[in-house]
C-alpha cells in the first residue's frame, strides 16, 4: 500500500493533507545566465582580474551595464510568460521590435564600456577578459549536436 496512489488520497507520507506534485518537490535549478548567476560570474571575474585603483572606474562602468541588460532580460523573460500570446500581429511584431532595439542598445552600451576597460587593462587581464567575456555577455547556444559545459564548470576552480 505505502507509496502508491489510492483514489486521490495522500500517499506521500504528508499528513498535513496537502499533496505535493513532483515540479513542488524539485528545487528549482537557477537560470545559467539569470541575473543572479551574471551577477556572480562578474564577481569572480572581478576578483580574477586584480584590478588596480584606476581601473576600477572603468571596470564599475562595465559591470554596471552588464547587470543592467541581464536585469532587463530577466524583466522580459518573466513578461514573456506572464503576458504570453496577448500581441496578436502587427502588436506583436512591434512589440518584437521594441525588444530587438533596447537589447541591441544595451549591447551597444557593454561594448563602449567593454572599450575603455579594455584600454585600462593590462595585457594578460585582456586575455582573461576576453575568455570570461562569452559566458555574462550574451552567451551563445552550443551548435546542434554538442552539449556546451555546465556554467558551474565555468565559474568554479
Amino acid at each position: 500500500m505505502g507509496g502508491r496512489s489510492h483514489g486521490g488520497r495522500n500517499t506521500n507520507g504528508d499528513t498535513s493533507g496537502e499533496s505535493k506534485t513532483n515540479a513542488e518537490k524539485r528545487p528549482e535549478i537557477p537560470d545559467p545566465n539569470g541575473f543572479e548567476q551574471i551577477s556572480y560570474r562578474l564577481s569572480l571575474i572581478q576578483e580574477e582580474l586584480k584590478l588596480e585603483p584606476g581601473q576600477l572606474g572603468a571596470w564599475l562602468s562595465f559591470a554596471s551595464k552588464v547587470r543592467s541588460y541581464a536585469a532587463d532580460l530577466a524583466r522580459e523573460k518573466s513578461n514573456v510568460s506572464a503576458n504570453a500570446f496577448q500581441a496578436i500581429g502587427l502588436q506583436h511584431i512591434e512589440q518584437a521590435l521594441d525588444t530587438a532595439r533596447n537589447r541591441l542598445t544595451a549591447l551597444e552600451d557593454i561594448e563602449s564600456s567593454t572599450k575603455s576597460l579594455y584600454f585600462a587593462l593590462k595585457p594578460e587581464q585582456k586575455i582573461l577578459l576576453d575568455k570570461r567575456i562569452p559566458t555574462i555577455v550574451a552567451p551563445r547556444s552550443a551548435p546542434p549536436g554538442t552539449i556546451p559545459p555546465p556554467p558551474s564548470a565555468v565559474d568554479r576552480r
